[in-house]
């Protein structure tokens, strides 16, 4: 959706709003966001062992994927994100590609997982919504 233009991305972005309601964002966000700072101590890195972890729990919530999955998520989405960098070496190069791969990897199954097997969750009423739409569409 972020990369589409014209129709396709007001086909995307109708489908996605039906079910991202802005009240329960919040009421999950505030709810991770708890528990986040329940789980710290006083001696933290409050970047790292919070903000940083924070969208990636909640958008794992949306999605109704296990917390488990943080980890490895995290770490091929930072790889990922570095394709913005002016500058790449090739070792870059080939390290983006591999967290891209996991992610079209991890996320295809998850897709199929939800299309097989029904739950609440915004990625599931999403995928039954949008039953038209491909795989890779699903996917991106």
């Amino acid at each position: 959706m972020l990369f589409s233009n014209g129709p396709d991305h007001k086909k995307y972005r109708s489908l996605i709003s039906k079910f991202l309601k802005p009240n329960e964002l919040s009421i999950s966000i505030t709810g991770r966001a708890n528990q986040l700072l329940d789980n710290l101590n006083l001696d933290v890195d409050v970047i790292s062992n919070y903000s940083s972890i924070l969208p990636f729990v909640v958008a794992l919530d949306l999605l109704g994927l296990h917390q488990e999955n943080t980890v490895r998520l995290r770490s091929s989405v930072h790889e990922f994100s570095k394709i913005l960098e002016i500058y790449l070496s090739f070792s870059d190069l080939s390290k983006i590609e591999s967290a891209a791969q996991y992610l079209i990897n991890f996320f295809t199954e998850k897709v199929v997982e939800k299309q097989n097997g029904k739950d609440d969750s915004f990625m599931s009423k999403v995928i039954q919504e949008g039953k038209n739409l491909h795989s890779e569409e699903l996917v991106s």
